[in-house]
């Protein structure tokens, strides 16, 4: 919740009820794409309590990260009644205490076990929440793909399994909305999924060992894990996904349905992988405000003049210039507002003329200093101008650990687990490349 409904004065959180209660109704959960995805083991009831209370962080002026949620609002969120919920919310103190999660470190490169939390007691009805500083950059003023979901909706769920998948597959949510796709298509490997799903703990020693080694997450969850439950394939499937799959798909809290196929691979036609198709219940109808580019005669040179104008220290070429006036269509009212929204930008833009364009044809708009895209609600946006200020800098990385990997320099289990596949593929598509080439000169 914002600053107005928690404070912390004399090292105690004062709580404001008539700013709670007037900022529930609109009560979204923010975390990076990297916290959905971390690894953990924790029960549907403590899932729904840290979700609740990490919807409601604040951060103080001594710079702590916290939480304070009143139980009777956590009884109507999850549709409960009687008092039983208090007696809950008191025993969940310790498990909350004890949350670790297994997660990649990007600045330090490496895999990391966290406690999320480091301090959390329960009071006069109220449950108060203290969070490591260390996921501060996964919940607050987040600088990387992220995915917001209301959680409200999240608490309706009575299964852990269709909680836990229903946050993974949220993640693509943005991805329909941007592409206007019907469908959107996603690999996890089996063994990973496993560890999502709660049924491998990530805590164990031998489990981590192994991967700090990278080693592949099939390979651990067969011969590592020894505590694995649902180890037969069938049985994940029957107990976990589709009972997942049922809720998802049926419910009305759920704004996402899905549908799943095994991946099969190896001479025992073993399955390894499992493929998601995801899609928007409810999806919303486009408005294409793009002019076709044959029906353009002529390019307003006033327009060329102007974005040059707007933009003196960038080195802009005429033609791209023009291409982005083509996009407009000529018209002054959308390539003004794609010059306001990159004046906005705290971040340097990597592609100007990209990003012009596609502020243009994805009818970008703003709200004051905030920026939104026609259709699509406030997560989209900000993860379709993230995507654009770091796609160039993305692609060069990418690119940097293909030429490496092709030439030997590094073997598979040096890229990052969640880089492998894309490399792999890039690295494939490359080598296709060169026997085409090969093929057509002999």
């Amino acid at each position: 919740m914002g600053r107005k409904a928690i404070e912390k004065r004399d090292n105690q959180l004062i709580i404001n009820i008539d700013e709670i209660e007037r900022e529930q109704q609109a009560l979204m959960l923010t975390k990076s794409n990297d916290l959905i995805h971390a690894k953990f083991n924790a029960s549907l009831f403590v899932q729904k309590l840290l979700n609740f209370s990490l919807a409601s962080i604040a951060k103080q002026p001594n710079g702590e990260i916290s939480s304070a949620v009143r139980v009777a609002d956590l009884r109507n969120a999850m549709d409960l009644s009687g008092h039983s919920i208090y007696t809950a919310v008191s025993a969940a103190v310790e498990p909350i205490l004890n949350f670790k999660i297994i997660k990649y470190d990007d600045a330090a490169e490496k895999i990391i076990g966290l406690n999320i939390v480091t301090d959390c007691y329960y009071s006069d009805g109220i449950l108060y929440t203290t969070f490591n500083r260390k996921i501060e950059a996964d919940v607050i003023n987040i600088q990387k793909k992220f995915t917001r979901n209301n959680v409200y909706f999240l608490c309706k769920f009575k299964s852990a399994y269709s909680l836990r998948l229903y946050e993974l597959l949220s993640t693509q949510r943005w991805v329909l909305q941007k592409s206007k796709k019907k469908i959107v298509s996603v690999i996890y490997s089996l063994g990973e999924l496993r560890f999502e799903m709660g049924t491998i703990d990530p805590n164990d020693s031998e489990v981590q060992k192994a991967m700090r080694r990278n080693m592949d997450w099939n390979i651990i969850a067969e011969e590592v894990a020894a505590n694995r439950t649902q180890k037969r394939w069938d049985d994940f499937k029957r107990r976990i996904l589709v009972v997942a799959q049922k809720e998802i798909n049926n419910a009305d809290y759920s704004d996402i349905g899905f549908d799943f196929e095994p991946v099969k691979s190896g001479k025992s036609n073993k399955v390894t992988s499992v493929k998601f198709h995801i899609y928007l219940k409810n999806p919303p109808k486009y408005n294409d405000q793009m002019i076709p580019e044959e029906e353009i005669d002529a390019v307003d040179v006033r327009l060329v003049s102007d974005i040059k104008n707007a933009f003196p220290s960038y080195p802009l070429r005429e033609e791209d210039l023009i291409a982005v006036v083509r996009a407009a269509g000529n018209d002054r009212d959308r390539v003004r507002k794609a010059i306001d929204i990159v004046n906005i930008q705290k971040k340097p833009i990597k592609n100007l003329i990209g990003f012009l364009v596609a502020a243009i044809q994805e009818c970008w708009d703003q709200d004051e200093n905030i920026p939104y895209i026609v259709d699509q609600d406030y997560e989209c946006t900000q993860q379709t101008i993230f995507d654009y200020n770091e796609h160039e800098e993305e692609h060069q990385r990418l690119n940097e650990l293909v030429k490496k990997y092709l030439a030997n320099d590094i073997e598979e289990t040096d890229i990052k687990m969640e880089d492998r596949s894309v490399v792999k593929a890039m690295a494939n598509a490359s080598k296709k490349v060169e026997k085409m080439k090969t093929r057509d000169i002999m």
